[in-house]
């Protein structure tokens, strides 16, 4: 598969995360405060998932096995969304609801954060393995 698509995907889900998820969750009913401190979780997640699993990948030597793994185990846990507002609930009140909107959002985060970093690699292997041929076999590279 040509790295493209898979920035092409994965920027449809980053958008679909960071550029909706303030109008979602506002929609939804939480406040402007929540809405804030459910979307701040984000960095912090990120800064430590990221060291997490590209260590991993770089400890089993691929990081193909763990984007297998990590994608769509992150569809899963996005679909998590929509038992927070399940028919109107509460689930045990607006904290009960705001907590477990924010674990949903962190477990989303800790998955989804290191995927762009991964992919970064695969395509800078593709690339090492292809060289820097266009789509119609010239190569571009100056250094003729």
């Amino acid at each position: 598969m040509r790295p493209r698509w898979l920035y092409f995907a994965l920027f449809i889900v980053f958008t679909s995360i960071g550029r909706f998820m303030a109008v979602f969750l506002s929609q939804r009913g939480l406040s402007n405060k929540e809405v804030g401190w459910v979307l701040g979780t984000r960095a912090l997640v990120s800064i430590m998932s990221t060291p997490i699993f590209a260590a991993l990948a770089d400890r089993i030597k691929s990081q193909k096995k763990i984007l297998v793994v990590m994608v769509p185990l992150s569809g899963v846990i996005y679909s998590l969304y929509g038992f927070c507002f399940v028919g109107g609930s509460e689930l045990g009140g607006p904290g009960g609801r705001l907590a477990f909107v924010w674990i949903v959002y962190a477990a989303t985060s800790f998955v989804l954060a290191p995927v762009s970093s991964l992919i970064d690699t695969l395509t800078l292997e593709w690339l090492e393995v292809n060289s820097l041929d266009d789509d119609n076999g010239n190569n571009n590279n100056n250094n003729n």
